[in-house]
């Protein structure tokens, strides 16, 4: 819909406008928590400068020892650390809290199990009391039976078991919607016999047809009464709209019945095979022999194995939709309009309804005549399309308006029954009709007096309203009104009377499609599909005043306005307005969205000018940012276009700005303004340009490995690949300056870690030595910060040691404010967005929602929190930078064990790195494969209720948690093996350290300051190498996603193949545009109308070698209804009419539409946005007038 509606801007301007609401809020909620966490790692160094000064007094007088005074200032910085792990603990707990409350939620939800378990106890009961009352009379006739009838002749008869004659019944059924207190269903009693095929109409539209197929199939309870059904029966409730579930072929055709592959294999197969042969379906039968689906599913390997469904014809998966339920043999079959996908004209509903007849008549299709007997009767209820298709049915109900049913047998009944018979050999029962008395049952005399009066018009007289105004863009409706018939006969037609448009006539409705006059005759309540008899009621009087009311205050409102209305009927149900300003021209854009290359040097936009073109017209025009900012993409231009006496073309320039820059599918618009002797089109007064990126993600250096596909990406090397993705950010808008600014905001860190370590030898080698000490601090020495006094000294230390975190502090706030990672986020999210929506047909099927859903949230995420962890390396890198040269300066003898531990880690991650990876590859795929289970089940919940398959979705979802679970388990042991090791090898050298080098201090060689600080420094640098070497990890893990990324953003778009298409359309519009000015000057206002629609040697496949369209030659007329059909189902309609709404490009040929028309292609399947009413009725026009819509919604009776 958004496609088709060309509302992708509006789409990627949404999808921005909440992301930015995101970022800001998640940055809020980043500054909060830096300034709550440093609350409690500023605690820390206070309180140690407080210690420090007021404490080391002690020390140099000899109260405390300097070990304990070493080891209490160490213990509060780690309290202070301790600290704040127990605020993010906290804080994480307070973030789990908003997700226990939406599981509370969800967890106490109300199911419809306590209605179904009142349902069940009523029908238990009911079947229990029915099948003893059936078991009684079975008895009752057997004892009546002749003796001559033998045992064998009693099997022949219609019901082998009693239990065969008790009827589907509904008991004073009501229903209504909580939304809607009004009853759609109101009191109905009524019975149907099992083994009958019931036809449901409507007397109009909205009188709860498919809400009453929904409680027969049993998708909803109703409010009141009861609906019983006998309870060893199966019922099945199929929905208009097809559903293939997100596997193979061969799985959806057996979804109901997948005991039975296990069962019986070949008999399975033959059956399902058998079944297809009866209808027709030559491609299913194809595709499950030519893939052998049948014998294997589709492997995990087998990425593309359900895609069969972007190939198949439409009605063939209208037919899998049957198949399906044919296949799984239900005693009771609900359909909801299941003719509605097939061509009439072709006999298509014809066939299908041919099955059904035979599915009910048989006991089901494909299954063995000699065990008729032994199977119970099938019962089938649909809707159908048109009267004659309800008459294939043995009962008719039609629904009326006040929620009641009126029931009728339909005329084939008979002959069904009698053909079956000859076909089987048996004598079928037919005696049972709906209705009935209190208890849902018939009686003898009930029946009786029930079939002398069912054809019987019952009732008073009623008014019928005879109105054309459905009618009004069609060729009936220039009739003076309706021919009244002498017979319910379409061609028994009385000429000598009719019912004119607009007047109300008084009969009774046959129930069938037609009024029995008053004065004798028949008229239709329909022509050609569409209907012209509405029976008047206090409703629909209420609501001709209410329209008559709008009209004439619309008339009002234009008349102030100086808008003159042309024929303005005086039935105000068929009233059309006509327009008309002035009679100046008009100019607007040759077609609402250009194309460029990005590299290009400049694009040519065309305007025109339609109407009579004499004199001279102006009108300035100017460029507006969109996703493209002008100097970025494009120069800003803006200027007058002036078109002279005659001119009907003009051209407009824009020079483009090639930034070398990756950016996928940026645009920008051109708006016209001020327009002088003309006025501006009412839509193309704004054009869009597109421009095309030949840049690939991230770089075009990968092209060839590119060219292969996912497989391709996947043998990028992953070095290669993040390099290139980081070069590739760092000429991103906003990147490099806050990537800049993030790099020395870190480096602050290391600077206090120095002090920190220089403090550590101050406090041994001169603050508490005995003689007058001495320390080297960058290369000057310090001795006693006040000479002569070491307790100032000490107080002086304690400050310098607390101030620092304060600029740390302000660096860390910083970074949050600069946001590099919000950034990043931002601009991949978006990027992708924009990608998707312009993704052509295939690359759009290749790419499953949960697919977009996880690229969008997590793993554009991950991808940037892989940039921001290359950059926290940087500082960390620095960190250890620092700790190792300030080892090597006061401990040269160390330096073997600065070269020693990081090889011990680069080992110990070349051995990891392909074993963590592995685990996060297949934790990632398991878990990518629960949520495309979790969506399609979600998505496609109807199909797995109806066919009764809950409980195997719950054991598949359980297995698919298990295995992610196993998994994930496997990915937490490797992480922590991979975290203990670089601890453990930082406490090995810092314990060989000890035991080699505490006799040098012992020995005076080294100073008691020295070794201390070189020890921390040991565990310092083990745990930046632990830092490094998780942060390596973590990288490594987040290169799946980059190279799932990369695929996606790779994918082909349809941008260059609709430039090529606009291309030669706009070449040809203006060809053809002035060839018709040329003949027909002068002959009319608008002679651009006269432009036709064309195709030229138009072909078209989706499969090569299978053509759907070959050599197609067409012109229609602008302003003309053109109606499409054909002679078979799979005959390539849809796709024709795809290509003509422009949601599909030709394999070759043209499809030629002038190029300022704008063309909108509407699905057979209603859809509706995740927005108000209001945004999805104008989602197309967003500033439409309300005053016209709530026109629309009344012309279409949507009151």
């Amino acid at each position: 819909i958004i496609a088709a509606y060309k509302q992708r801007p509006q789409l990627n301007e949404m999808f921005f406008n909440t992301l930015t609401h995101l970022t800001a809020a998640r940055k809020a909620k980043n500054e909060v928590e830096t300034n709550n966490v440093y609350l409690f790692k500023v605690l820390g160094p206070l309180f140690t400068g407080f210690y420090i000064a007021n404490q080391a007094p002690a020390v140099i007088h000899g109260f405390i020892s300097l070990g304990d005074f070493l080891s209490t200032s160490s213990a509060f910085r780690s309290i202070s650390g301790d600290l704040v792990e127990i605020y993010n603990v906290l804080l994480s707990l307070n973030g789990i809290m908003g997700y226990l409350q939406d599981l509370t939620y969800l967890y106490n939800l109300e199911t419809d199990v306590r209605m179904r378990k009142q349902a069940l106890t009523y029908a238990t009961a009911r079947t229990t009391e029915a099948r003893s009352r059936a078991l009684v009379n079975a008895k009752q006739r057997q004892g009546m039976r002749s003796s001559s009838i033998s045992s064998a002749s009693s099997q022949s008869a219609g019901c082998a078991f009693a239990s065969n004659g008790i009827p589907l019944a509904l008991n004073k059924l009501s229903f209504f919607y909580k939304a809607s207190p009004n009853f759609h269903l109101n009191k109905i009693t009524m019975n149907i016999p099992q083994g009958c095929l019931l036809a449901v109409t409507q007397e109009a539209e909205g009188c709860g047809r498919r809400t009453l197929l929904s409680i027969l199939g049993g998708k909803l309870v109703p409010t009141e009464g009861f609906y019983f059904v006998p309870t060893w029966l199966r019922i099945l409730h199929l929905s208009s709209l097809p559903m293939m579930l997100p596997e193979s072929l061969w799985r959806n055709l057996i979804f109901g019945d997948p005991d039975g592959e296990h069962q019986d294999p070949e008999g399975m197969h033959e059956r399902v095979m058998m079944i297809l042969e009866e209808m027709e379906m030559h491609t299913s039968m194809e595709w499950l022999h030519n893939e052998e689906l049948v014998e294997k599913e589709a492997t995990e390997e087998e990425v593309d194995a359900w895609r069969w469904v972007e190939t198949f014809p439409y009605t063939e998966l209208a037919k899998i939709h049957l198949a399906r339920a044919f296949i799984m043999n239900p005693e009771v079959l609900v359909l909801q309009r299941p003719l509605e996908h097939f061509n009439a004209a072709a006999n298509s509903r014809d066939e299908i309804l041919r099955l059904i007849r035979k599915f009910v008549d048989c006991r089901g299709l494909a299954l063995p005549k000699s065990q008729y007997h032994r199977r119970l009767p099938r019962t089938c209820i649909f809707t159908p399309e048109s009267v004659d298709e309800a008459e294939h049915a043995d009962i008719v109900w039609t629904l009326k308006k006040d929620g009641t049913i009126a029931a009728r047998p339909g005329n084939r009944s008979r002959k069904s029954m009698a053909e079956v018979s000859a076909t089987l050999g048996i004598d079928l029962d037919a005696t049972m009709w709906p209705e009935g008395g209190e208890d849902g049952f018939f009686t003898e005399a009930e029946e009786m007096a029930r079939r002398a009066t069912v054809l019987d018009v019952q009732g008073e007289p009623e008014e019928w309203l005879v109105d054309h105004s459905l009618l009004s863009s069609r060729a009936h409706a220039s009739s003076p009104g309706l021919t009244v018939h002498f017979s319910k006969n379409v061609m028994d037609l009385d000429e000598t009377r009719m019912a004119p448009w607009g007047i109300l006539i008084c009969g009774r409705s046959t129930g069938d499609g037609w009024v029995r006059l008053e004065q004798g005759g028949y008229v239709p309540c329909e022509v050609g599909g569409v209907q012209v008899l509405f029976k008047q009621t206090e409703e629909t009087r209420k609501g001709r005043q209410r329209l008559s009311a709008v009209q004439q205050a619309r008339q009002d409102a234009m008349r102030k306005k100086s808008i003159r209305v042309v024929s303005e009927p005086e039935d105000n149900l068929a009233s059309r307005m006509s327009i008309r300003t002035n009679d100046v021209d008009i100019v607007q854009f040759g077609t609402p969205i250009f194309y460029i290359e990005q590299d290009a040097e400049h694009i040519e936009i065309s305007l025109m000018r339609l109407g009579k073109q004499k004199g001279q017209a102006e009108v300035f025009f100017q460029t507006q940012d969109a996703s493209a900012k002008a100097g970025m993409q494009y120069e800003p231009t803006a200027g007058s276009a002036v078109f002279e006496d005659g001119q009907s073309e003009a051209l407009i320039y824009v020079k483009m700005v090639d930034d070398g820059k990756w950016n996928p599918t940026l645009e920008f618009k051109v708006k016209l303004t001020d327009p002088k002797n003309c006025e501006l089109g009412l839509y193309l007064h704004t054009c869009r340009v597109k421009l095309i990126n030949n840049i690939a993600f991230p770089s075009n250096r990968f092209t060839e490995y590119l060219a292969n596909g996912r497989h391709g990406i996947e043998e990028i090397p992953k070095a290669a690949l993040l390099l290139e993705f980081m070069k590739m950010m760092w000429k991103a808008p906003g990147v490099k300056w806050r990537t800049i600014t993030t790099l020395l905001m870190d480096q602050v860190d290391n600077l206090y870690l120095y002090f920190v370590l220089s403090v550590n030898v101050y406090y041994a080698d001169v603050l508490f030595h005995k003689g007058e000490g001495h320390t080297n601090f960058l290369g000057f020495s310090v001795g006693l910060l006040v000479p002569g006094d070491r307790d100032d000294t000490a107080k002086i230390l304690g400050i310098m040691y607390f101030l620092p975190i304060l600029a740390i502090y302000a660096c860390a706030y910083l970074k949050i404010k600069v946001n590099l990672r919000g950034e990043i986020r931002v601009f991949l999210r978006t990027s992708l967005f924009r990608k998707y929506l312009n993704y052509d047909e295939d690359s759009r099927s290749r790419v499953r929602v949960p697919d977009m859903e996880v690229a969008l949230m997590q793993e554009s995420t991950d991808v940037a929190d892989g940039f921001i962890k290359v950059v926290d390396l940087m500082g960390i890198l620095g960190q250890l930078l620092v700790l190792i040269m300030f080892t090597l300066k006061k401990s040269p003898t160390s330096w073997w064990i600065m070269l020693v531990m990081p090889l011990g880690m680069i080992l110990w991650a070349w051995l990891q790195t392909k074993r963590y990876a592995a685990a996060c590859t297949k934790c990632g795929d398991l878990e990518m494969a629960l949520m495309v289970f979790v969506n399609e089940s979600c998505a496609n919940y109807e199909i797995i209720e109806d066919f009764g398959q809950r409980m195997q979705a719950n054991d598949l979802f359980w297995q698919r948690v298990e295995q992610y679970d196993k998994a994930l388990r496997v990915v937490n042991l490797v992480e922590t093996n991979n975290q203990a090791f670089p601890k453990w090898l930082g406490r090995s050298f810092t314990g060989f350290y000890i035991a080699t080098q505490a006799g040098s201090v012992i020995r005076k060689n080294t100073s008691l300051g020295t070794f201390l600080a070189t020890t921390n420094v040991f565990g310092s640098i083990s745990d930046g190498f632990g830092k490094v070497y998780k942060l390596y990890m973590s990288v490594s893990a987040l290169l799946l996603s980059l190279t799932s990324l990369t695929y996606l953003f790779n994918l082909p778009t349809d941008v260059k193949e609709n430039k090529s298409a606009l291309a030669k359309a706009m070449e040809w519009s203006r060809t053809t545009r002035r060839e018709i000015i040329a003949a027909h000057m002068g002959k009319a206002d608008f002679i651009t109308d006269l432009m036709p629609i064309e195709l030229e040697y138009v072909n078209f496949f989706y499969t090569p070698g299978k053509p759907i369209l070959q050599d197609l030659n067409l012109s229609i007329p602008q302003g003309k209804l053109v109606a499409v059909l054909s002679k078979h189902s799979g005959s390539g309609r849809s796709s024709l009419l795809k290509l003509l709404g422009q949601r599909i490009n030709p394999t070759s040929g043209r499809v030629l539409l002038p190029t300022h028309l704008r063309v909108v292609y509407v699905e057979r399947d209603p859809m509706m946005l995740d927005q108000p009413l209001w945004q999805n009725l104008v989602f197309g026009d967003p500033g439409a007038q309300r005053e016209r819509v709530m026109d629309i919604l009344e012309h279409m009776r949507l009151f």
